[in-house]
């Protein structure tokens, strides 16, 4: 097989497989890398709320499978490993050391590998879960919760606006915080305080998600012991997740939180780097943003590409 691309896209998730699929459409040689075991977090959910096809419901696995039969009919090329270094060659191309699968060889890479927990892995059963009970906090992406009982996890603004949003239909809801004190503006935090159905749980920890085709339950650590809470709604607005960039160190410039800085057509420092997806936020971004920035990546490249052949 040949290692040489015009492109690699490191990640396969929304914003990676919609910069593989422009790509490959517009003539680029593209090869993916995914991760082995682990396909983004869009993947697993049973039905795409973003989809407009009138009546049918597609899951995330339906709906990303579809994109990547497109992309490998236009050519793109996917391979199951993880990127461990990127790095220029003798000829300026850039380099991909790749786990298992040796060095690829490519003139442009797009970076869409999303993020990781700081310190540890997912929640057991937040990926098998997600989706089926377990989300992240987009108003429009959240299911009926009129009647029932929610968890939320967080303590900064984005998490205690979930429980407030979540409290004007649910039953009941359960914000659970990792700390003393709620990081929000005071008012937000009075607003909070003031909710009669919103149960505040300081300094506790998430351990599990319980369930097997839907969420029936969380196991929160609370005062040293675990406690389940009987919940059919869990929104995880997360602070520890940063991007999995590990591999793309001291090559893209980042900001203070690793977040990686790019330009209007989503260039990176480095003139052969793009960008797109959650690496640039460092958190959860809408599904819809995320595939729009990694199409403007994939045109950024396009243009890139002609602009070297003119050359």
């Amino acid at each position: 097989m040949d290692r040489w691309s015009e492109l690699i896209v490191v990640g396969s998730g929304l914003a990676g497989m919609s910069a593989a699929l422009e790509a490959s459409l517009s003539g680029i040689k593209t090869v993916v890398f995914s991760m082995p075991s682990y396909k983004g977090y869009w993947y697993n959910v049973p039905e795409v709320p973003f989809y407009s096809g009138g009546n049918k419901k597609v899951s995330g696995a339906e709906f990303l499978g579809d994109m990547r039969r497109r992309a490998e009919a236009g050519g793109a090329i996917f391979i199951e490993a993880s990127v461990e270094e990127i790095r220029k060659t003798a000829r300026e191309d850039l380099a991909i050391v790749t786990g298992g699968k040796g060095i690829w060889e490519s003139r442009f890479v797009i970076i869409a590998s999303g993020l990781i927990r700081e310190g540890h892995g997912l929640v057991p059963g937040e990926l098998e879960l997600f989706g089926r009970g377990v989300y992240y906090f987009f108003p429009d992406l959240l299911p009926d919760v009129h009647g029932k009982h929610v968890a939320v996890f967080g303590k900064n603004e984005r998490a205690a606006n979930a429980a407030i949003f979540l409290s004007r239909r649910a039953a009941s809801v359960y914000f659970v915080i990792p700390g003393l004190k709620i990081d929000a503006d005071e008012k937000l935090v009075r607003e909070v305080e003031s909710k009669k159905n919103i149960s505040l749980i300081y300094s506790s920890s998430l351990r599990r998600f319980n369930g097997t085709s839907s969420l029936t339950s969380v196991t929160i650590l609370e005062g040293g012991s675990e406690k389940e809470l009987a919940v059919s709604t869990a929104v995880v607005c997360a602070q520890n997740l940063i991007p999995s960039i590990s591999y793309a160190k001291g090559v893209v410039a980042t900001d203070e939180l690793g977040r990686v800085l790019v330009g209007e057509d989503f260039s990176t420092s480095n003139p052969s780097i793009f960008a797109a997806g959650d690496v640039l936020c460092g958190e959860i971004q809408h599904p819809a943003v995320s595939m729009a920035q990694g199409v403007i990546a994939a045109l950024g490249v396009k243009r890139a590409l002609a602009n070297t052949r003119a050359s």
